[in-house]
């Protein structure tokens, strides 16, 4: 599928990721409940890719990490062949930026 042939596409020419969106170096992870400013963040960017790509299920713009939020961060997770942990750690956030913003760099 698209989402994934793009991500790997990335991964080999070894663009460096747009640093809009850096990873919080407070946090060790986000998880279900979590309710920082990063959770909005990263609720905007899961939007983007779900508009843009089928397999990637919608979120909701609460600023609450909710079950469908953890639900789409598996499925990333499992497109990216990472550890399906349902957790945002620094990789998984990494992996998410570099794709929007290959999205918000094309519009």
């Amino acid at each position: 599928n698209e989402i994934k042939r793009v991500f790997h596409k990335l991964r080999e020419i070894h663009l460096p990721a747009n640093p809009v969106h850096v990873y919080p170096p407070e946090l060790a992870s986000l998880g279900l409940n979590d309710t920082f400013d990063e959770v909005l963040i990263l609720q905007i960017m899961l939007k983007k890719l779900a508009d843009r790509y089928d397999n990637v299920p919608d979120v909701e713009l609460s600023g609450v990490y909710d079950p469908k939020t953890q639900q789409t961060i598996i499925k990333l997770q499992e497109i990216f062949k990472i550890d399906q942990t349902g957790k945002v750690d620094k990789q998984t956030w990494n992996h998410i930026e570099r794709i929007y913003s290959s999205l918000t760099n094309n519009d």
